[in-house]
C-alpha cells in the first residue's frame, strides 16, 4: 500500500534526538509534572505542537526511550491537514528559510525567525548551521524540497509557493460582464451600498476595464481563476446559465433573476439557499414561487 514518503524513526541511545520534523506531541509519553503548565499556542494554526515540544524539553531533564518501531503513520491519507495546506486550502502560515551557511554573525535571524513562529510554522534549511539557537523557533534541517507561503533567504529551486486562500463575506460571480446593462448595474449600485458594511470581492471572467475601474473604488475586483482559493459566506450568482465558479467556498449560494425566460431550455438552478428576482414578472416567467423581489 503506498502511504506516502518513506520515514522511518527508531532512537538507538538516550542521548539521540527526534529528527527535525518528528517535533509532535504525539510520539511521546509525558510525566504530568512535566507539562502542568504547558499549553498549546492558540494564535499558530500550524506547529503548534512543536512549540509545545520545545518548552517540554526545557523543563524536562529526565528522559527515556523505547528503541524499537512503535506505530506506523499514513502520510497520504485523502483530505488530511497535511494534504490540505499543500495545496492552498488552508488559511495557514509556513515561512522557509535557505542558505548554504548560516554563520556565527548572522544572529539578526533568531528575532526574525521567533517573530514568524509566533504566527506560523518555520522551517530553516542549511547545509551549514552555527547557530542552534535557531531550533527554540524552528524546525532546522539539512535542504530538501519543501513547500511554504513565505521565502527568505537564497534562491534555491527546492521551494515551492503556496497561495493562501482568499476570504471575504460576499463574492459577487459573473461570467460575462457586458460595457452597459441591468446586471452591471445592479453590481454596480450593490457595491456601492454596502462596501462600508461588507468585505466584497467582484469575481469576473469576462469584464472590460471601464466596468472593472467604476467598481475598484469599492470592492476587489478579482479575475476568475481556478488555482486561486477563495472563501467567502456568500456566493451571488447573477445569471441563471452561469454555473458556481469552481475555486469559491461559500456558506451560502443566492441566486438572482436578471431577465425573463427568453429560450425554451433556461432553467434556474436548483442549488440556491435564496432565490431573488428583480420583478415579480422575470420571476414567474420561469414558474417559481419560493422568491425574493428586490
Amino acid at each position: 500500500m503506498d502511504c506516502g514518503w518513506k520515514y522511518e524513526v527508531k532512537l538507538k541511545t538516550i542521548d539521540d534526538k527526534f529528527p527535525p520534523f518528528n517535533l509532535c506531541c504525539w510520539n511521546r509519553i509525558y510525566k504530568y509534572d512535566c507539562i502542568r503548565n504547558i499549553r498549546f499556542p492558540e494564535n499558530k494554526l500550524i506547529a503548534e505542537d512543536a512549540d509545545f515540544i520545545r518548552q517540554v524539553e526545557k523543563v524536562c531533564k529526565k528522559k527515556s526511550f523505547i528503541p524499537d518501531f512503535m506505530y506506523f503513520y499514513r502520510s497520504d491519507t485523502p483530505n488530511s491537514l497535511s494534504k490540505r495546506f499543500a495545496n492552498g486550502e488552508l488559511n495557514t502560515q509556513r515561512a522557509v528559510f535557505y542558505y548554504n551557511k548560516i554563520s556565527k554573525d548572522m544572529t539578526y535571524l533568531i528575532e526574525q525567525v521567533k517573530k514568524l513562529n509566533e504566527v506560523g510554522e518555520v522551517i530553516v534549511m542549511a547545509n551549514y548551521n552555527e547557530l542552534p539557537e535557531l531550533e527554540e523557533y524552528a524546525m532546522v534541517s539539512t535542504p530538501m524540497e519543501i513547500k511554504g507561503t513565505s521565502f527568505y533567504g537564497e534562491p534555491t529551486p527546492l521551494f515551492h509557493k503556496i497561495n493562501l486562500p482568499i476570504k471575504t463575506q460576499i463574492v459577487i460571480w459573473t461570467d460575462y460582464a457586458y460595457i452597459i446593462g441591468g446586471m452591471e448595474t445592479f453590481i454596480y449600485n450593490f457595491c456601492v451600498n454596502l462596501y462600508k458594511d461588507y468585505d466584497i470581492i467582484v469575481l469576473y471572467n469576462h469584464m472590460g476595464e471601464e466596468q472593472k475601474n467604476r467598481l475598484r473604488p469599492y470592492v476587489n475586483v478579482v479575475k476568475y481563476n481556478p488555482n486561486t482559493h477563495i472563501i467567502c459566506d456568500t456566493l451571488l450568482v447573477n445569471k441563471i446559465t452561469d454555473t458556481n465558479p469552481s475555486n469559491v467556498e461559500f456558506k451560502q449560494k443566492i441566486q438572482m433573476i436578471h431577465v425573463c425566460k427568453m429560450m425554451a431550455d433556461w432553467k434556474v438552478p436548483t442549488d440556491y439557499d435564496k432565490l431573488v428576482a428583480v420583478s415579480d414578472v422575470a420571476a414567474k416567467s420561469f414558474d417559481v414561487t419560493d422568491y425574493n423581489v428586490i
